[in-house]
This record gives structure tokens, sequence and C-alpha cells, in this order.
């Protein structure tokens, strides 16, 4: 679930679901699909496509910055499009380059108390 290293199976999604559909394993679909209930149902407080947000206020690198709207209006519309398990497995898909998925308080959570 980490988007540190650079073959988990969430940095393979960022680098290419905005391209093609991915296939991702069961157990992690099913947490991004809660992920996405869970950001509809706050209104958006808590939105597991905030990667691109995050990094552009500078949380990754600890050089917190204010972005120029234009950069944050252009993450805030995205979304992600997730599609029922298939005979092929559950799919991923962005609806636009840029997009990166970030797991970080869910991602903490589930490995604590998940399956």
């Amino acid at each position: 679930m980490s988007i540190y290293k650079p073959k988990s199976e969430l940095s393979v999604i960022n680098r290419t679901a905005a391209s093609r559909s991915v296939c991702v394993e069961p157990k992690l679909f099913e947490l991004l699909v809660n992920a996405v209930d869970h950001s509809h149902s706050t209104g958006g407080a808590f939105d597991v496509t905030a990667g691109p947000l995050m990094k552009a206020w500078g949380f990754f690198r600890g050089k917190g910055r204010v972005p120029a709207n234009s950069e944050i209006a252009r993450f805030a519309a995205s979304w992600l499009s997730t599609r029922a398990p298939e005979p092929s497995g559950a799919t991923i898909r962005f609806d636009m380059e840029g997009l990166e998925l970030d797991l970080g308080a869910i991602g903490k959570g589930y490995r604590l108390i998940g399956p």
C-alpha cells in the first residue's frame, strides 16, 4: 500500500491507471471501494485521490507552500473509477492523467485492524 515503494501495487496503479485499467488484488480493490465510499459519505473531507494535492501543498517533502488556485482546481474534480470484479479480476482506472492514490490513514488502519 506504499506510494514510496516503486514496486508496490499502489505505485503501479498510480503510474498506469490513467492510461489503462489495472487489475488489482481483491483485498486492495475492496479497500479502494471502501475508501471511495468514505469520500462520498464525508463530502470529500476524506479523499483517497488527494495525492497530487498533498504534493502541491508540499506535504511530502516537508517544504510546505500555498499552491496556485489553478493547481488546486486541476485535481479537485478528479475521481477514481472502480469496476466490479470480472472473470479477469477487479480493475481500477483513473479518469485523468496526474491522479494518484494515497491510502495514508486508511491504509495504516487497514493494516492494524484489517483482515
